[in-house]
């Protein structure tokens, strides 16, 4: 069974009605054929942290609210958490993937591309430089 790994722009638009991508991403999950979702502390921490800035949310929520919602939402699908290595970005495995980023904006993607790959997963995301970048373990959501 395919296991995707929801980057941090998925679970917003999942997560939230008034997202640009809000439409596409139901669409998506709604046509997957049987299979995993799967997060992580950098996926976590992101959704909360994006979801607190009242620049992005009309309706202020709170850390416990913002938490509430990824439970929700990953307790009613098949979910995984994925355990970050024990060595974090010291980790042989992710060593190439991090070294090869060329700006800060990249950090993120190669890391998720990483753990994605380390747990036989795929990046799901909006980004098309994710998927140009790591083509073999992300892909681009797709209605």
């Amino acid at each position: 069974m395919k296991t995707f790994l929801l980057d941090i722009n998925v679970l917003l638009a999942l997560g939230w009605s008034h997202h640009v991508h809000h439409n596409l991403a139901h669409a998506w999950l709604g046509n997957l054929p049987p299979c995993r979702l799967a997060h992580c502390t950098v996926t976590q921490l992101g959704f909360v942290r994006i979801g607190l800035l009242t620049e992005f949310s009309p309706a202020k929520a709170s850390v416990a609210d913002l938490r509430a919602r990824l439970n929700t939402f990953f307790a009613a699908h098949d979910s995984v958490f994925l355990r970050e290595p024990e060595n974090g970005i010291h980790d042989h495995n992710l060593t190439a993937r991090i070294e090869a980023v060329l700006t800060s904006s990249q950090l993120t993607d190669a890391y998720l591309a990483g753990l994605a790959d380390l747990n036989k997963a795929v990046v799901a995301t909006l980004d098309k430089s994710l998927v140009t970048r790591h083509r073999a373990v992300a892909e681009l959501l797709q209605a």
